[in-house]
């Protein structure tokens, strides 16, 4: 009898061990709050489907120019930025996979009301060039050296990017549109009524995307991730996603119309976009 409870506590020992779900936490920073759920949400189904029960700390108390020093400093886990050269020597400990399947890569232009009819005729960059036309981005941002690189003129905001949106909106600071991705455009357009969205072009920058970096201190982390993400991409569970977070970037009745907007190309330079992509 005694051999037999032996045996039956051996084996619903291994039951409990091998049913349990292998844990994973991780820190990360919300910059604008509810803006960047489908990041958060990509990492946490990725990791669930590969078995994962996942803890997903959110900060939403750092200040923009603060999430590079929380990142080195291994204050916060991972981050999505612009995969760069740049970015990747910064922080060499990134998953290197692509999180919006180049999605981020297409940009559309905000605009002052009642501006749209001065872009109505582009046909193409160089038509667009002619316009004479200044955008606005943040210090530092891998756009700057894109425009530069297309010969288009451009303002370089220091400090907190999010006030180029007033800035736009006053009309007073020789600045005409604030370049921003698909992905982003609409929900900030609700949070500034008084901007429009250009609603004739499309910019494109080929081979860039978003990827997560990691702390220093996360190395094991990012092969965890990065595996988790590869097969979120094998699966179909990135465009699931997107499709699930971003329906205006694919309907065709209505949302961004993306299908008939003039698309223009623009060369990336060689320091921004990385050789082993």
């Amino acid at each position: 009898m005694k051999k037999i409870m032996f045996i039956l506590i051996l084996v619903m020992s291994f039951f409990t061990l091998h049913g349990q779900k292998k844990q994973i936490e991780i820190t990360m920073v919300d910059i604008v709050p509810g803006k960047d759920r489908y990041y958060f949400e990509l990492v946490k189904r990725s990791l669930e489907n590969c078995g994962y029960e996942v803890k997903l700390n959110i900060k939403t108390d750092i200040p923009i120019l603060r999430v590079d020093e929380y990142l080195v400093t291994s204050k916060i886990d991972a981050h999505f930025f612009m995969d760069n050269v740049a970015r990747r020597k910064r922080f060499p400990n990134f998953a290197n996979v692509g999180l919006t399947n180049g999605l981020i890569g297409k940009r559309v232009l905000l605009i002052p009301k009642g501006r749209a009819n001065i872009y109505e005729n582009v046909q193409t960059l160089d038509d667009f060039r002619k316009l004479n036309k200044i955008g606005a981005f943040g210090e530092g941002w891998s756009d700057v050296k894109i425009w530069k690189q297309n010969n288009l003129k451009y303002y370089e905001k220091s400090g907190d990017y999010r006030l180029i949106f007033d800035m736009l909106k006053s009309q007073r600071r020789n600045i005409d549109y604030f370049s921003r991705g698909v992905m982003e455009i609409i929900s900030e357009a609700q949070l500034y009524p008084d901007l429009d969205i250009e609603p004739h072009m499309l910019f494109v920058y080929n081979n860039l995307d978003f990827k997560l970096f990691f702390s220093p201190k996360s190395v094991e982390m990012k092969n965890i991730v990065e595996k988790a993400i590869l097969e979120a991409k094998k699966s179909g569970l990135i465009d699931q996603l997107l499709k699930e977070f971003y329906p205006q970037i694919y309907s065709s009745t209505d949302g961004l119309n993306l299908s008939n907007r003039v698309e223009l190309q623009l060369d990336v330079p060689e320091e921004i976009l990385p050789k082993n992509k």
